[in-house]
């Protein structure tokens, strides 16, 4: 799970150059799940949509999303919606940025998802950055990808 911080409209690459390491904000760093970087309890061991499908038993991300589109309760979903509202939160607390826009492959779960990160986002933040708002990107499932394209071009 990747992010950006775009500050006058300018990509902020911070002191190495990988300023917006959203999945590496710790929610349990005290015997949270293990994550690849040898912390525990980051962001992403909880809101990656590649967890929601190993948490769910679904065979994908499109699978998944096609079930919680048509209106499935699936706890996995509903708790990764959780975390990152209260992940967003922390970050809003920080930067409180002019919108926080969401993207990946999270754009296949559609609004229902959208909003309950935002119920999240709103239940754990401060009442003067309720009205931050989450946008899924324009740029869809790709976007990752293509951000990362877009720093790989600059820094040849």
């Amino acid at each position: 799970m990747g992010g950006g911080v775009v500050i006058d409209g300018k990509l902020y690459r911070g002191r190495l150059g990988g300023a917006g390491e959203i999945g590496q904000v710790l929610l349990e760093p005290e015997g949270g799940r293990p994550c690849s970087d040898r912390l525990t309890g980051c962001l992403e061991v909880y809101t990656a949509t590649s967890v929601m499908v190993q948490r769910s038993g679904y065979a994908s991300v499109q699978a998944l999303a096609s079930a919680y589109a048509a209106g499935a309760d699936i706890p996995a979903v509903a708790e990764a919606a959780l975390w990152l509202g209260r992940g967003l939160a922390s970050i809003a607390h920080v930067l409180a940025p002019e919108a926080i826009l969401i993207g990946g492959s999270a754009v296949l779960l559609g609004q229902r998802y959208l909003d309950a990160v935002g119920a999240s986002f709103v239940r754990h933040t401060l009442p003067s950055h309720r009205e931050i708002p989450l946008l899924f990107t324009q740029l869809g499932a790709d976007s990752g990808l293509i951000g990362a394209g877009l720093v790989a071009s600059e820094n040849p």
